[in-house]
């Protein structure tokens, strides 16, 4: 009986196994033991995004700010009725509304001997129209020599149809944003190259999102510029040393570090942004030469204020741009001599509307070498083809540049394509050129007939009757035909 009871164990004592034994068990029973328990699968949650997921840029880690102009916008909410604000007193303007008037006002006083041709009277009302505010871009860069804004909006209203625009000497870009508003395919040209840097900038559309990529870049290089110890780092640029004798020293070394770090941007497209905010600074901190040697008024840290207002400024236009000139296509700009400028294919401009340079304006251009030596751009292509200064006050050099001038944009336009110039008179060797005739002539020999024309006399040059005669200097608006 006790050998019986050694062989059969009771159920309720476990039984130990040692190695030996569990090499001697099937595999199916030893991978059911070691199996573990079963247990349910779960379902696995719904992939929620946060506020801050939402902001992050492709392709990147990099949290993007919130835009300070879209946060102001947001307006208040009490359950489901809207709140509107209450207004004390008078009632103030938004000044994101531009409200102004298209109609332009005509002076009777003005006899009709000021204008020639069937277009005659409403080219003399273009120049009596009522000056508007900068709208969108419009009012982001200072540059010399440009046309002014009503005369763009009106002349393009007038004459721009859905076809293309060209501007050989674009500078800024007045009348290619003009053309984009009103749906016209635009190109633009100029020798400056700082020309090319405002006019790209102004013609862009951003949304939202690529705003917030350039406002927290900029917000990135303000902070970390304020934080650290400038004299520290030692920065090369290529015109330091002449640019060290018109900034003080505090605020030359942190417009240096702000260009420096700009141009390591590896966004291109946020770079250039930067770039044209800080080369629209530049007159506004750069003193006059009897103040470098006084003491600065300009705090630490003031330019890279600026710079962050300057650019709020400028993408919250774009985005209000992107509205308007999303669907049409991106300008078309180039820079080069216009004397030497060919079209490959050809350009086949509708409307050509530019104010091209004469003999004595020139000097306006002069000042933009300060802005080519802090962006580093070439200076001296832009010196020797520049038209208007030097040999071109003498009326014998001026002549044959303009008739190549007038031959290429009779290239670049189609057959029976019109062209609108605004033009003022000069002296050649103290006697006056009236530019009015001179076009007349010029343009002719080249396959152009003027079809109408207006003049009106510049009533802020101090000496246009001692220099000009009895009528003083007077520009005109020239419109011709090929």
């Amino acid at each position: 009986m006790a050998m019986s009871e050694d062989k059969n164990p009771p159920l309720s004592e476990e039984v130990e196994f040692d190695a030996v034994d569990l090499e001697k068990q099937p595999k199916r029973v030893r991978k059911a033991e070691a199996k573990p328990p079963t247990r349910k699968k779960s379902t696995p949650a719904k992939k929620t995004f946060s506020k801050v997921e939402k902001n992050i840029a492709r392709g990147t880690k990099k949290k993007l700010l919130p835009l300070p102009f879209e946060v102001a916008k947001k307006k208040p909410f009490k359950g489901r009725k809207m709140v509107k604000p209450d207004f004390k007193g008078i009632e103030k303007k938004d000044p994101r509304k531009r409200n102004f008037s298209r109609k332009p006002t005509f002076n009777p006083e003005m006899t009709e001997k000021a204008c020639s041709g069937k277009e005659g009277p409403f080219l003399l009302q273009v120049f009596q129209a009522a000056t508007i505010d900068p709208n969108f871009t419009q009012g982001f860069h200072h540059y010399p020599g440009r046309i002014p804004l009503q005369m763009a909006k009106l002349l393009l209203e007038h004459f721009g149809q859905k076809g293309r625009l060209f501007d050989p000497f674009m500078g800024s870009g007045t009348i290619l944003l003009e053309g984009l508003l009103a749906g016209m395919k635009v190109a633009g040209n100029d020798l400056n190259p700082i020309a090319s840097v405002i006019t790209r900038e102004r013609c862009r559309w951003l949304s939202l999102r690529n705003a917030r990529r350039v406002w927290t870049e900029v917000e990135e290089l303000r902070q970390g510029i304020e934080k650290e110890n400038l004299g520290k780092h030692r920065v090369h640029h290529l015109h330091a040393e002449s640019l060290q004798n018109l900034y003080p020293p505090h605020l030359l070394v942190e417009m240096l570090h702000w260009m420096e770090r700009i141009n390591q941007l590896p966004d291109p497209a946020v770079r250039e942004s930067l770039r044209a905010v800080f080369s629209s600074l530049i007159y506004r901190f750069t003193p006059e030469e009897d103040a470098v040697r006084r003491q600065s008024r300009v705090g630490r840290g003031q330019f890279g204020r600026a710079m962050g207002e300057r650019t709020k400024e400028l993408i919250e236009a774009q985005t209000e741009l992107s509205d308007h000139i999303r669907l049409i296509e991106n300008p078309q700009l180039s820079q080069e001599d216009i004397l030497k400028l060919e079209h490959d294919p050809p350009l086949e401009a509708d409307l050509i509307l530019t104010r091209p340079p004469f003999p004595g304006n020139g000097k306006q251009m002069l000042s933009q070498k300060l802005l080519l030596k802090w962006l580093n751009l070439p200076i001296k292509p832009f010196e020797e083809g520049q038209l208007g200064i030097g040999t071109d006050f003498q009326k014998k050099n001026w002549t044959p540049r303009f008739r190549k001038l007038m031959l290429n944009l009779r290239r670049a336009s189609v057959s029976g394509g019109r062209c609108i110039m605004l033009f003022e008179d000069w002296l050649d060797r103290g006697k006056k050129v009236d530019a009015l005739n001179f076009v007349r002539r010029f343009s002719g020999s080249e396959g152009w007939k003027m079809t109408a024309s207006a003049s009106r006399p510049l009533q802020h040059y101090p000496r246009g009757e001692e220099d000009f005669g009895r009528t003083g200097k007077q520009e005109h608006l020239v419109l011709l035909r090929c």
